[in-house]
């Protein structure tokens, strides 16, 4: 008997060759047999939830068959000896290179650790983590998380088009005056190149983040978290001396202009946002604030859905000379995670891992788990400077604050289209 179906939406089929990885621990892991039992409880409870789904081999169809769940989801379960803890930068590579697991989404379940790699088409940086904390948690404790109980708004990005502009039609003006955003040209001269993808993992500690919060509160009153990490990181590569673009690929959530509804999938894209090393925290979260006000990422959106119906191809070449990418996605403290059973005694850590942008692209997503701030990095071997990102990970990990006070008395040029700096910023979390 054939499988039910159903379309991969316009939003998600883009993302169909990316994938998201996770891994949360130390705590105490259920069960090979348990986390089972709770896929196929939660596949069960929350049919729309996409956990047990399928892609058809051209990634256009979803395959979901409540009868055969219970096979699926023994499928989407491996075991693995490694301790993660030692180095969770080679965990998350290696996790990401494996070929045995299964499509679009499995679980590695280790002796104190959980990962989840999952396919973006399923779900943004969102579904990791709850994914990983309704299974772990159902498996754990019996109980159902608090997820939707009905299937998201069926037209998300329509909703969201009358809400933010259909009450302020002036915006639509205002988003058309504003500067655009290019990408800076790469080299003419090319090389043959295939895929080189690795992870690394770096924490600053509850210490050092409370002396970040200090130094804002004595250097940079309301600026966000985002606009800080950011700032640490644009510092840390040009001390590491990481050649990097005058612009960040900055994930960006457009659930925020329909904050009232619940949205499936993904509903996220990545904007340029022009910073660099020489520009101060407020400039820097001036221009991620203005991004989100003004409605542009609901306007890159909508050109995505017009024009980026399909996953784009894999590059065959990269440019010879070339400054790095950065992209950048700040997830923050999902309080699922942050309820998890983690040891007594232990660190906690939620890390993720997020496809490079392109052959010189620099993939960051930062977490603030347990009070630290973490940071995992993916980029190309095979392009990028492995040992120099190593260092610029070790100098915010080792003295954050340093690098915020790094030239604080220096001009700094004002970012083109600032506004006022706010903490609601509208970043993927």
């Amino acid at each position: 008997m054939t499988a039910p179906t159903r379309r991969v939406s316009s939003l998600d089929r883009p993302w169909a060759r990316t994938t998201n990885s996770g891994i949360v621990g130390p705590l105490r892991v259920p069960s090979r047999d348990d986390v089972i039992d709770a896929i196929v409880e939660l596949s069960n409870a929350f049919p729309h939830s996409r956990l047990g789904w399928r892609l058809n081999e051209t990634a256009t169809r979803w395959l979901t068959d409540p009868g055969g769940i219970r096979e699926v989801a023994s499928g989407m379960v491996a075991s693995s000896t490694d301790e993660p803890a030692a180095d969770y930068g080679r965990f998350l590579t290696a996790l990401a290179r494996r070929t045995d697991l299964a499509q679009p989404a499995s679980f590695v379940l280790t002796r104190d650790h959980a990962a989840l790699r999952v396919s973006h088409a399923v779900g943004d940086g969102r579904v990791v983590a709850a994914f990983l904390s309704g299974v772990l948690s159902t498996a754990s404790t019996g109980q159902l998380p608090a997820w939707s109980p009905t299937p998201g708004i069926p037209h998300p990005y329509r909703k969201a088009v009358v809400e933010f502009f259909g009450r302020s039609p002036r915006r639509l003006g205002e988003l058309a005056r504003r500067p655009k955003s290019t990408p800076s040209p790469d080299s003419p001269e090319v090389v043959s190149w295939s895929p080189d993808a690795v992870t690394l993992y770096r924490r600053a500690s509850r210490d050092a983040v409370e002396a970040v919060r200090e130094w804002r509160s004595r250097n940079a009153r309301g600026s966000s978290m985002p606009s800080i990490e950011l700032t640490l990181l644009l510092r840390a590569f040009r001390a590491a001396g990481v050649a990097l673009r005058p612009d960040v690929l900055t994930l960006f959530d457009a659930r925020r202009y329909v904050p009232r509804d619940y949205v499936d999938g993904n509903f996220v894209v990545g904007l340029l946002i022009p910073a660099t090393a020489r520009h101060t925290v407020g400039e820097i979260g001036a221009a991620i604030s203005a991004t989100s006000e003004s409605g542009r990422p609901l306007a890159a959106l909508g050109l995505g859905l017009l024009t980026h119906r399909r996953p784009a191809p894999t590059p065959l070449t990269a440019p010879t000379r070339s400054a790095a990418q950065l992209a950048f996605t700040h997830i923050g403290r999902p309080q699922s995670i942050e309820r998890l059973g983690f040891v007594t005694g232990e660190i906690p850590v939620y890390a993720g891992a997020l496809d490079p942008a392109g052959p010189t692209g620099i993939t960051v997503a930062t977490t603030r788990t347990g009070g630290t701030l973490q940071l995992s990095v993916t980029m190309h071997a095979n392009a990028t400077d492995v040992t120099a990102v190593s260092h610029a990970l070790d100098l915010i990990a080792d003295d954050p604050v340093a690098l915020l006070e790094d030239g604080t008395t220096r001009h700094r040029p004002t970012l083109a289209g600032a506004a006022a700096t706010g903490a609601d910023d509208g970043i993927q979390r």
